[in-house]
């Protein structure tokens, strides 16, 4: 029973010709810049997930694994040079000058999902090596009608396959069905599968903040910073800025206070430590998530990913290709951490903070903002923008005890023209000034309005926040009876027992004064 090329070929029997196949001039292309430009092309080969088993050309699959074993071995060093030795003892040498010689360079790579353009010629290619076996099949081995049946309708499947792959959605299926429900990671914010944006300027704590929210959503609690956390999640956390030993540091520290005992993140928190390994990029990360089966992949900071330039989109956009890849292929949400531009980030609409390529700070599902707090020392205004959700406002959050808490505070942001003029008198938070009268004063009229300028405020409006908080009866004031006695401003407690001492010392002074007349 003959059932495949070789069997024919072994039988002696003559074959119809079979179709020739040319090599596919995508796969040229990719190994040509894979050999001449291999610092830019490695990130965009790597993105789209093609591995050596994809090149079906045989001369091309030899070229493919001798680069994909160089890469794992030394990252994105080796050019055709360097390869020259290995590539002649496979007998490819002429093969690889001439992919080099048809590379279109990376933005004609960029236009196409490479990964899929190899699938589908492989696609065709079984089609035609398929049509062949069975031409052959039909001719010779007529004895074995359901085996030929079988083929028939493997090559029918694959040609329905190739079509399929470029055919676009016939739209009525979404006004018909019922669409599958949201998988939220955070309410109301983002779900699996999801890219999420986390800007904030150097020094703002990011890092803390990432390392809350994978701490909360691998220990299954409940709720970070008043966003709903539906169900626990298995993090994966990609460390490349910091030390481990600070790493580690941090991670002990803020699980304790968040109360969050060792035992409820095992198996659900997992850390690589990738800071100045070389070739670590987009590959490694998706075999990690893999081999952890990560639903959340944490990633800080995206920039040390880049090899190129972080304002050019074309050094850019392989990296979100390949947190498309991870997002896809893995159902995973991956939430990277992003610097602002110098300046004040409340100068700027959230959608203009994030340095570099506008790409990076636009491609994404959800973004979460941490900008300065114009009154409060430690305190960040946190804002959102959601792509598949209602609006949500911005709201007030302080680093207190080890980690981020919400505040009551007005969601006001630093400004260069509030650190200049001072804040209007709308935005200046009651609470914060009765905090500082509590724990400095009473004040006189004069420090007072200094003390609430040092919280943002300009001299105008500190002036009618403290005379709003004595109308409501919050503060009280009190002004000592001797000519040209001072003013003082307080809680009521602190007015009351100054006006005790003032009696006192009214009574002292008039006693003094009747001894002296006589």
């Amino acid at each position: 029973m003959i059932t495949t090329r070789e069997e024919l070929v072994a039988s002696k029997r003559r074959l119809p010709p079979p179709a020739r196949i040319t090599p596919p001039a995508h796969e040229v292309a990719i190994l040509g810049g894979l050999l001449s430009d291999p610092v830019r092309c490695w990130p965009v080969v790597e993105a789209s997930g093609v591995s050596r088993e994809h090149f079906q050309d045989p001369a091309l699959r030899k070229i493919a694994r001798v680069l994909f074993d160089a890469h794992e071995r030394r990252g994105c060093r080796d050019s055709l040079v360097t390869l020259l030795t290995p590539l002649k003892d496979i007998g490819a040498y002429d093969e690889a000058e001439t992919a080099v010689d048809s590379y279109p360079g990376v933005p004609e790579l960029l236009r196409a999902d490479v990964r899929d353009l190899i699938a589908n010629a492989a696609r065709r290619r079984l089609v035609l090596e398929g049509r062949d076996l069975l031409a052959a099949l039909e001719t010779y081995d007529k004895d074995t009608p359901a085996r030929v049946r079988a083929l028939r309708e493997a090559v029918e499947r694959a040609e329905a396959d190739v079509v399929e792959s470029e055919r676009p959605e016939d739209g009525s299926v979404y006004a018909s069905e019922t669409p599958p429900e949201p998988d939220p990671v955070l309410s109301g914010l983002f779900d699996a599968a999801d890219k999420v944006l986390i800007c904030a300027s150097s020094k703002a704590r990011k890092t803390f903040f990432l390392l809350m929210l994978s701490l909360l959503l691998a220990a299954g609690r409940r709720d970070f910073l008043g966003i709903g956390i539906p169900k626990r999640r298995r993090v994966l956390f990609i460390n490349l800025e910091i030390k481990e030993s600070h790493f580690w540091r941090r991670v002990y520290r803020m699980t304790r206070n968040l109360g969050i005992d060792p035992e409820e993140l095992r198996g659900h928190l997992h850390v690589v430590h990738a800071r100045g390994r070389r070739g670590f990029g987009p590959d490694a990360i998706m075999r990690a998530a893999k081999s952890t089966k990560a639903e959340v992949v944490i990633i800080d900071p995206v920039y040390k990913l880049l090899t190129g330039d972080e304002n050019a989109a074309a050094d850019v956009k392989p990296i979100l290709a390949a947190f498309d890849a991870l997002c896809e292929r893995l159902g995973a949400a991956v939430v990277y951490s992003h610097h602002e531009k110098k300046g004040r980030a409340g100068d700027r609409d959230a959608r203009d903070r994030g340095a570099g390529s506008g790409v990076i700070a636009r491609d994404y599902d959800a973004a979460l903002y941490l900008a300065e707090h114009a009154a409060m020392e430690d305190g960040f205004v946190l804002s959102f923008i959601a792509r598949n959700y209602a609006p949500r406002p911005p709201c007030s959050i302080v680093w207190d005890a080890g980690h981020f808490v919400l505040s009551d505070a007005a969601p006001v942001e630093l400004t260069t023209r509030g650190m200049r003029y001072g804040t209007p008198a709308a935005r200046v938070e009651s609470g914060a000034i009765v905090e500082r009268v509590e724990r400095s004063g009473p004040f006189t009229a004069t420090d007072i309005v200094e003390a609430i300028r040092e919280l943002g405020a300009s001299k105008a409006a500190a002036r009618n926040a403290y005379r709003t908080l004595v109308s409501k009866g919050t503060l009280a004031v009190w002004r000592e009876p001797a000519a040209h006695g001072v003013t003082w401003i307080g809680t009521p407690g602190q007015i009351g027992r100054k006006r005790a001492e003032g009696g006192q010392t009214s009574e002292s002074a008039a006693g003094t004064s009747g001894k002296a007349g006589s």
